[in-house]
């Protein structure tokens, strides 16, 4: 006689307490739940950028626990983890001098700048011709208080971000999956 075993429906995780959570990250997690409800996944980025841009340079938005950075390097803050594992909202202190490597994502992201202001440099990945692949850049911009962009999931979008300002920088990330474990899964490291 065959037995069956029927696993359980997937539960969502309770709302993971996060000490200092201010209720302006908490506004943003629930708009960008709801988008998540109703969008495919690949419209997910642009519209969470669109949505992240008007709470960024509020006053409000961060507990000053998460304007802490590191002589080091720069550092996480994990803002929100949703539930439904669907995304996660971190913030990014920046000392001056501070870079990410040249990186793609694991998921989809939307960025914004909250405080201070960042260069962005987009990379290409091209054939050397020798049968390996190089990084090229292709792109420098500089992103004040309010800039959004977005990136897709994989190599498609390579860059690599650095504080310039001299007084620091604060950067709000929204990304596509889970990351209250290890935030710094979220990156697709590459040689430059």
């Amino acid at each position: 006689m065959a037995t069956s075993i029927r696993s359980a429906p997937a539960q969502p995780l309770r709302a993971m307490p996060i000490p200092g959570q201010q209720p302006a990250i908490r506004r943003l997690a629930e708009r960008i739940e709801r988008l998540a409800e109703v969008l495919p996944e690949p419209e997910l980025p642009a519209a969470v950028a669109e949505i992240l841009q008007p709470f960024l340079g509020q006053a409000d938005l961060l507990d000053p626990r998460h304007t802490v950075g590191s002589a080091d390097t720069y550092r996480r803050h994990l803002l929100y983890a949703d539930p439904l594992r669907r995304f996660s909202v971190l913030a990014l202190v920046w000392a001056q001098g501070q870079q990410t490597p040249v990186h793609g994502h694991t998921a989809w992201g939307a960025v914004g700048v909250h405080q201070g202001w960042l260069e962005a440099r987009n990379f290409e990945l091209i054939d050397t011709g020798n049968g390996l692949l190089a990084c090229s850049e292709r792109l420098y911009c500089e992103a004040v208080p309010g800039d959004t962009s977005w990136v897709k999931p994989g190599l498609g979008d390579i860059h690599r971000l650095a504080c310039k300002d001299r007084e620091g920088a604060i950067s709000i990330h929204v990304y596509g999956r889970d990351l209250s474990e290890d935030p710094g899964s979220i990156n697709i490291t590459l040689p430059h």
